[in-house]
């Protein structure tokens, strides 16, 4: 799945736009899987999503700043 993934994308523009729900996408600043440029991608396609960086976060989100995502959380479902 991650080769094709990387291949092609399976999400078109269009999918996104249709997304009525609030969305958060989320990508760490040390992620070797997905850029911050394709997350800012599914952003910029999905109207009135929320975007974040999670700083000194690689890829295996055990290793994530736990207090900062939980306050980014809290601020973003409030």
């Amino acid at each position: 799945m991650m080769t094709e993934t990387g291949q092609r994308t399976p999400i078109a523009a269009s999918m996104l736009a249709g997304i009525d729900v609030p969305v958060l996408y989320m990508v760490g600043d040390r992620d070797k899987t997905v850029s911050i440029e394709e997350t800012l991608h599914f952003h910029r396609n999905c109207p009135g999503s929320s975007f974040a960086v999670l700083p000194a976060t690689p890829h295996p989100f055990d290793r994530v700043n736990e207090p900062l995502l939980a306050r980014m959380l809290i601020d973003f479902f409030d």
